[in-house]
């Protein structure tokens, strides 16, 4: 129960405390809210009030108070209510105040319909106890509220340049900007003090450290039949000259009908064996033993491109672990990232320096001298996000960009 190691908490907080008169007021503030799980699970683990010091609801409370998106009328009630000290009442005001704040960090950043999340932590919580657990760790309390209202440095961007020429937008602009602020706000509040920014709609990548851009690239991505996914992972490792298990989907749709039409040695030609399945221990079948008609039917055969110089994958990947494979890596195509942007890949994203993102994200020079296969941990995981954004901001104007996937375009 809650009640035995909160009300010890808040003995110091709220006077006149009686252990049966508080915990019968604090079930009924708990009971029948729509996030008394979330609130019964962060209590039971938090040594102490968030909303209440010294017998007095805190004056951060006006931010939330301040929120357009939950029932201030009712709650400023209740807050009222609490001022005049009454133990019962100051209950009420703490459960009632982190309940508003659980629904006022859901409707500033959304479902993120349409976005991966890779790594949970970077995900919208869908039940609470994170972000109470985030408002009682920060150092300071009234930052992170306005945080959560001002949303991440990209959504901030876009949203005040869209504030400033109110009016003054086209009708088509004004609705993709509002499909990229909804994109955008879906993102952490705080991005994270180093992090990777990939704009898909513009083929580019940057390096972020401390709010602002250190170094960029322009990127090869998805093309629109194959389109790199929109996503929030953490960059955990890379794998030095790896081996390029190819998709099962190419192997049967382009790798087998270019067997059974230019003969088994094409397969030898392209750097790539045949295995008999997934695991380390997997043995190499020869290619005139692999039923390609089979496969190019849609039987599933694990094929994979030996290292060397014309490797997909170049001499390094980067692991971003999540349920779609995708990853960034080194290309030989270095003809592909000149000029426009370059949407042809098959989904993963493929770097015009892989050699600066391997100094950046390990923060010291690096050799990628390795036997094959090697994988070297981060010595810190780094936030990535795969973003789409089909307008810019340019000297705080708002200006259209492309939009290859036509996820912002109405035919």
């Amino acid at each position: 129960m809650l009640v035995a190691v909160w009300l010890t908490a808040c003995a110091g907080q709220v006077g006149g405390l009686h252990s049966d008169l508080t915990e019968r007021a604090i079930e009924n503030a708990l009971h029948g809210r729509p996030s008394e799980a979330a609130l019964r699970l962060f209590y039971a683990q938090h040594p102490a009030p968030l909303w209440i010091v010294d017998g007095m609801v805190r004056p951060e409370a006006g931010i939330v108070l301040a929120s357009p998106d939950i029932d201030t009328y009712t709650l400023r009630d209740i807050v009222r209510r609490a001022q005049k000290g009454a133990p019962a009442d100051l209950i009420a005001a703490e459960f009632a105040l982190s309940t508003a704040l659980i629904q006022s960090a859901a409707a500033a950043r959304g479902t993120g319909a349409g976005i991966v999340f890779a790594d949970p932590n970077l995900a919208p919580d869908p039940v609470g106890v994170r972000t109470l657990r985030e408002a009682a760790a920060s150092p300071s309390l009234g930052n992170f509220l306005r945080s959560l209202k001002s949303g991440n440095s990209l959504y901030a961007e876009l949203a005040g340049a869209a504030a400033t020429q109110a009016g003054a937008l086209p009708a088509h602009l004004r609705d993709r900007v509002r499909s990229n602020l909804e994109r955008l706000k879906a993102l952490p509040p705080e991005l994270g003090r180093r992090f990777v920014l990939v704009d898909i709609a513009v083929a580019r990548l940057w390096l972020y450290e401390e709010g602002r851009p250190v170094a960029s690239m322009p990127v090869v991505v998805g093309a629109a039949h194959d389109q790199t996914p929109l996503m929030v992972a953490t960059i955990s490792s890379a794998v030095l000259h790896p081996y390029w298990n190819v998709p099962p989907d190419l192997v049967s749709e382009r790798i087998a009908p270019q067997v059974l039409a230019k003969g088994h040695g094409h397969l030898e030609a392209l750097g790539m064996e045949a295995l008999s399945g997934w695991t380390a221990d997997a043995r190499q079948i020869a290619s005139q033993d692999v039923d390609w008609a089979a496969v190019s039917n849609g039987r599933i055969l694990r094929v994979r491109q030996r290292q060397g110089p014309a490797n997909t994958l170049g001499t390094v990947k980067f692991v971003m672990p999540n349920r779609l494979g995708i990853f960034l890596h080194d290309t030989p195509e270095r003809d592909a990232l000149a000029g426009r942007p370059a949407y042809r890949s098959a989904g993963c994203i493929r770097l015009e320096d892989a050699d600066l993102l391997g100094r950046w994200l390990f923060a010291q020079d690096w050799s990628p001298q390795a036997p094959p296969e090697t994988t070297i941990a981060l010595p810190e995981t780094i936030p990535i996000y795969l973003v789409y954004r089909s307008v810019s901001v340019q000297n705080g104007k708002i200006t259209d960009g492309p939009d290859p996937y036509r996820l912002d375009t109405s035919d």
